[in-house]
This record gives structure tokens, sequence and C-alpha cells, in this order.
């Protein structure tokens, strides 16, 4: 079968900051509790501050891209090939240690608030062209299914990382090996993204090449402020329903990715599953949502996104009942975080379907010869971003009520469990697709693009190749 080249090409960047994102998300909860034993206390001030940040670079970073033309944003490509060698690093700040962290204090505090800012402002700069330049490649259906097919192929290859640094640093038990890890995935990120950087191109970036630079579109100088755009895209209905969504979206699986090892380790004991099939577990629930979504796309074809989505967030409601009434034994909890996982990343994955129709939307709506994509993609940010803080704040607050920090410096070579804080592991994990899925299928409900996989568009000069 002959390669879709200007597919991969947008694929690679899926590959390269997978290969990170993958690790980060799962480990840094980890390293920083349980090896770097920063304080509950500074674990909280990092995370409103993180939120705060979070909240604030996104539509800005957002605003910059669609609005000016400096030689760094001057198109999605060179967004992301001058951003991916900074992305590398700010991965790289978070993993080594400042200082002597046996006894926590509060340079692990400062350390690990620095990290999470740098790396997401990096993250949102990379990301956020990524996905204009998803949006901006075609505005067919069909083209937007095939970009999401090759992204989740190269995810599946990317989530591989977290299996790879499980097995090298012998679950995370010899952390000069983890650390290793990291500086390779960190340069293998780096060329990946970079050869997005160097082979796409969309119609846009031509019919700007074409244009009088002394047009306000192409100049440095924005044609309505960043206030009046913001403004524009909030008065909108079906945005605003999807962002409300992406919010419980966002958290459900910031939940997942930050907790489901500490939970499977509170709940499955030692002797009923080897470190090294614990690593292939983990490893399985990173790729198996990618595999889906590769298999399901006729599917996706056929009966579009919403109606996916929102059988995704009916399983997830049926997936907690059947945990609460089943009961902790450890082969329910592996079945309930496998499907968990399934559901919960396989829908995120769809979610650029999603906003790529309100984009499309908004540039009709507005009479506009180019779409603000990256806009409409950073205040999305805006308004769900926050649930990346809120999710592992609300767990680590509830959890250390019943002596989850004093858990985390037992032994781990013997299952010793705590049975109040294995209790309240089991029902936050029940709980929590529960509320949230039940909040989703109200919201979802009220957005009104759901047959844009029937309707014909034209395809964009440089996808349809």
């Amino acid at each position: 079968m002959k390669l879709h080249a200007p597919s991969v090409a947008f694929a690679s960047t899926s590959l390269g900051y997978q290969l990170m994102h993958a690790v980060f998300n799962f480990f840094y909860v980890t390293v920083y509790m349980e090896r770097f034993h920063v304080s509950h206390e500074w674990f909280q001030v990092s995370q409103v501050i993180f939120m705060v940040w979070n909240a604030i670079n996104d539509p800005l970073f957002a605003y910059v891209q669609d609005n000016y033309r400096f030689s760094i944003v001057k198109s999605r490509r060179h967004s992301i090939l001058y951003g991916a060698p900074l992305f590398a690093l700010s991965f790289l700040v978070v993993w080594f240690p400042w200082g002597d962290y046996s006894n926590g204090g509060w340079l692990v505090g400062v350390q690990l608030t620095v990290s999470l800012c740098f790396y997401d402002s990096l993250f949102t700069f990379v990301l956020l062209a990524h996905c204009a330049l998803f949006t901006e490649l075609s505005t067919a259906h069909e083209d937007r299914v095939r970009l999401v097919r090759y992204s989740r192929i190269a995810s599946v290859i990317g989530y591989t990382s977290v299996y790879f640094t499980n097995v090298v640093s012998d679950n995370m038990t010899q952390f000069p090996a983890f650390l290793g890890a990291c500086v390779v995935i960190a340069l293998l990120s780096v060329c990946f993204m970079a050869y997005t950087g160097l082979n796409s191109s969309t119609h846009y970036d031509k019919a700007r090449s074409r244009v009088d630079p002394n047009d306000s579109v192409v100049a440095n100088v924005p044609d309505s402020s960043f206030w009046q755009q913001t403004a524009a895209i909030l008065r909108q209905r079906n945005f605003v329903t999807f962002v409300l969504m992406n919010f419980c979206q966002t958290y459900h699986s910031t939940f997942l990715a930050n907790f489901t090892r500490v939970i499977c380790e509170e709940l499955i004991p030692a002797d009923f599953l080897t470190s090294q099939a614990r690593s292939i577990f983990y490893g399985t629930l990173t790729m198996a949502p990618a595999i889906v979504v590769i298999l399901g796309s006729p599917v996706l074809n056929a009966f579009g996104y919403f109606r996916i989505i929102r059988l995704s967030f009916l399983v997830n409601i049926c997936t907690g009942v059947s945990l609460l009434c089943l009961g902790r034994q450890p082969w329910v909890v592996m079945v309930f975080f496998f499907v968990e996982s399934i559901t919960t990343y396989g829908a995120y994955a769809l979610f650029n379907l999603c906003l790529s129709d309100v984009i499309d939307e908004d540039r009709k709506s507005s009479s506009r010869t180019h779409p603000r994509s990256s806009m409409i993609f950073g205040t999305n940010a805006l308004i769900t971003k926050p649930a990346v803080s809120l999710a592992p704040m609300i767990a680590v607050a509830f959890l250390s009520r019943f002596g989850y920090q004093d858990a985390e410096h037992r032994n781990k070579t013997t299952f010793t469990p705590d049975h109040d804080l294995a209790d309240a592991m089991f029902y936050l994990a029940a709980i929590t697709p529960i509320v949230v899925g039940i909040v989703q299928l109200f919201v979802w409900g009220k957005y009104n693009i759901r047959d844009s996989h029937i309707t014909i568009e034209k395809y964009v000069d440089g996808c349809d190749t």
C-alpha cells in the first residue's frame, strides 16, 4: 500500500510528541510523589500555578500564531520545526533532580512548578500548530479521518515509550536507567517533529506567499484584537458545548494517565502480576486505544464521530457501575482500566474532528478567507486545560485523607495493603467515570454538527495527493 506523504509528514509530529507525552503523563506524579518526595502542600501549590499558566498561555500563543508572521510562526510547520528542540529540553527538565531530594524540601516544589510550566508552554506552542495543521490540510471528512488514522498509528508507536522506560528501568527501580531512556526519547522526538517541520505545507501557506506583504493578513499586524476574536468564538453554541464536554474528558483522561499505575499498584498484589507482566499491561493500556481507532476508521466514516463519542460515555458509565458491582478482584480492576483506557483515550483521539468542524463553521459564518484555527484550539485549551491540574489536585487531596502520602514510603517489594487507602482508590476509580459520563451525556446532546461525515466538501490542494 502506498503511503500518503502529507499524512506521513503530519503523523511524524504525533509520533514525536507522543513519545515524550506518554512518559510525562504516566510517570511525573509517581516520580515527584514517590521518588522526589514533594510535599502535599508544594504539590497543590505547583498545580494551582500550573493551572493558571496553563489557561493563559494557550490563547496567547494561539493569537500570535494566527495573527502574526514572525519567522518562528510564519507557518504551522515553522512553529513545529523551531519549537521541537525546546519542547524536548522542557521534557528533560522534568526528570533530572536539581538537588538531593531524599527528604523532600522546597527545591523539589520549585522544580515541579517550573518544570510543569516550561513543559506545558512548549507542548502548547508545538501542538497548537499541529492541531491547526490538521484542520488546514483539508476540509474533507475522509481526508481528516485518514489523518486521524495515520496519527493513531504513529501514537501506537509513540506509546511504546512507556513500555520501553518501564523495561529499561525495571519498573522504575533503576532511576538512572530511566533518565537515560528519557534522553533517548527526547532525541528521537526532535527528529520526528523536525520531519513535519520540513515537509508539511497547506493551501493557506501557499496563499500567504502570493499575497501582498503589506496586507494585514501577512504583516505583523492582527486584523482584530485578542478579546474581540475570543468573544466571537465564545458566542458559538457548538464551540461552547464542545469545550464543556472536553473539560470533563480532559479531567477523566488526566486522572487515568496520572493514577492508573498508582491505583493498580495498590489494588493488584505483586504475586498476582509480576513486574514484567505489569510493564506489558501498562504498555497495553496506552497502545490499545490507538489500535481501536485505527481499526475502527470504517465505522467512523459510516456513523460519524458524534455517535461514537456519545457511545463512549455510555460505556464509561456502565464500566464504573460494573466495577462497583463486581468488587475489587485484581482481574476485574485490570479489565476495568483496559476498557476505560480504550473508551476515554479512543474518544479523545476524535476531538480534532469536532473542533475542525467548528473551525469550518466559524470560517463560513464570519466569511473569513483564512480559518482562525489556532485561536479556536487555544480558546478550547483556555477552558479545558485547568482540568489537567484539577484532576491530580482533587485525587491527591482525596487519597491523602486515607494515608496516601504515608503509603508512598512503604516497601514496594512486599505487598502490604492499607485497606482504607485501597478502598478509597477503588471507589475513586469507579465513581469518576460514572459522574463524568453522566455530565458529558447531557452536555453532548446540545452539539448539533452531527452529520459532517456525510457532507461532501472539496479537497484542499496539498492534501489530496
